[in-house]
């Protein structure tokens, strides 16, 4: 999640240039500047343009005190960890940077990511490390937090209609695109030819083609309705008869079926630890954040 986060950061260009502009508000005597807030806007805009079409209506001012809120929570995070002492290391702004290059398809990319964004690389590592340093708050801040088994147990008997796994098929198909060779195709199945044979040399679906036409496991939401219908209703083994969708021609054979089953809470017990434990963590942290605000020095100069 965290990385999903940073590489997030570079594709918005959620990235802030302080200039000598109005000062929008001051943190503890740390001057946030109007263009911080501006730039923070523009961004948000992009995400809610429903609360930013107005420039002076009260959706727009919703969205100005939200960035302002979280601006100012950030100045006191950092502030909290210089007191505290921590800190981030070069090695681990590194790691995170070769990570999210991974995101690109090369190194090129990257680097036009970061002018697309008005950035050099410095930049990037400069938000790298402010990220981390909140993570690394987040979790000194709730580090106690512990969830109990009772927790657990009480979360899936509440919500084990989401812990449902539905039914499923194992099916290979050959993809044509003409109905003419698609009965020829299937002809020549129903004569003992060799279904992965004839996926190999006729299929037009490149991700199953080579691997004599499998799918693997698939659901009903996964596929467009007409290959579901045929496929979860074909007997296994059976060859289908021509299913047409919006990708041509298809020949289905379905090797297993699973039915719909309701997960124990054996299998699930870590999914849901760890859907509390966040809950728990961000109420906490976000708990602790307005405390700090209670107690800090903060001026809005500008409205």
């Amino acid at each position: 999640m965290k990385r999903v986060l940073l590489v997030g950061l570079l594709i918005v260009g959620l990235f802030l240039v302080g200039c000598g502009n109005k000062v929008a508000v001051t943190v503890n005597g740390k001057k946030i500047y109007e263009s911080e807030v501006e730039e923070r806007i523009e961004v948000l805009a992009g995400q809610y343009p429903e609360m930013a079409e107005s420039s002076e209506g009260d959706d727009r001012k919703e969205l100005r005190e939200m960035v302002l809120d979280n601006l100012i929570s950030e100045a006191l995070i950092a502030e909290e960890a210089v007191k505290q002492e921590i800190g981030v290391s070069k090695s681990e702004i590194d790691s995170e940077v070769e990570e999210i290059k991974k995101s690109f398809p090369d190194e090129q990319s990257f680097v036009e990511a970061l002018k697309q964004n008005q950035m050099v690389l410095a930049d990037l590592e400069g938000e790298i490390k402010k990220f981390l340093i909140q993570q690394k708050m987040m979790e000194k801040v709730t580090a106690d937090i512990k969830i109990t088994d009772e927790e657990v147990k009480k979360h899936y008997e509440d919500n084990k209609e989401s812990f449902m796994e539905s039914e499923q098929v194992h099916a290979k198909h050959i993809l044509l695109e003409d109905e003419e060779t698609a009965k020829k195709v299937l002809a020549a199945l129903e004569d003992g030819s060799d279904f992965a044979e004839l996926a190999g040399k006729h299929s037009t679906d490149p991700g199953s083609k080579d691997k004599g036409g499998d799918l693997g496991w698939m659901s009903r939401d996964q596929l467009v309705p007409e290959f579901a219908e045929a496929s979860f209703n074909l007997p296994i083994g059976e060859l289908s008869n021509l299913v047409k969708t919006q990708f041509g021609y298809h020949i289905i054979v379905v090797e297993e079926k699973k039915e719909a089953l309701q997960k124990n809470l054996e299998d699930v017990k870590d999914e849901i630890e760890q859907v509390l434990l966040e809950e728990k963590q961000s109420e906490k942290f976000q708990d602790w954040i307005d405390d700090l605000k209670e107690k800090a020095d903060i001026k809005k100069t500008t409205s």
